[in-house]
């Protein structure tokens, strides 16, 4: 695919790009937050499972970003949690839950199949009780039926 300097031959081109192109890979989430072992997430999942009717959404984590944040959106509300799943074997794995907040959901979308939201959420920092933990943001994904 590359000649002896580094350069890609002229009929690679394409097919070269197309490895590499990321663009189709829109971001899902914006936000915010103080919680433990955070760089940065930019997609987030959503999952309807119709048994329980509960919708499930969280944030994928990456190398630099440890803590995942979670809902459960129920026919009556939602919960929230921090999820961290420490690389410090002190700290381990563990749950935030959310003290406070508040999570306003677009209707025509989420009846289309789209969760897109806006939240701005506190949780209880069992490891330092006088710092609260928050998390706010923008949420748009697609909901995928599974069971």
């Amino acid at each position: 695919m590359r000649d002896t300097t580094g350069k890609i031959y002229p009929e690679h081109l394409q097919e070269y790009y197309q490895l590499i192109d990321t663009t189709h890979q829109f971001y899902s989430i914006q936000s915010t937050t103080n919680s433990y072992e955070f760089s940065q997430t930019h997609f987030a999942k959503a999952t309807y499972r119709p048994t329980k009717n509960i919708i499930h959404c969280y944030t994928l984590t990456n190398v630099a970003t440890h803590s995942s944040l979670h809902l459960a959106i129920l026919p009556m509300g939602c919960k929230a949690n921090i999820q961290l799943q420490s690389i410090k074997p002190n700290i381990g794995s563990q749950t935030f839950a959310c003290i406070n907040g508040q999570i306003h959901i677009d209707k025509p979308l989420w009846k289309a199949g789209v969760l897109k939201a806006t939240f701005d959420f506190q949780f209880y920092n069992h490891l330092a009780p006088k710092t609260p933990l928050y998390w706010k943001g923008k949420i748009f994904t697609r909901i995928v039926s599974i069971d």
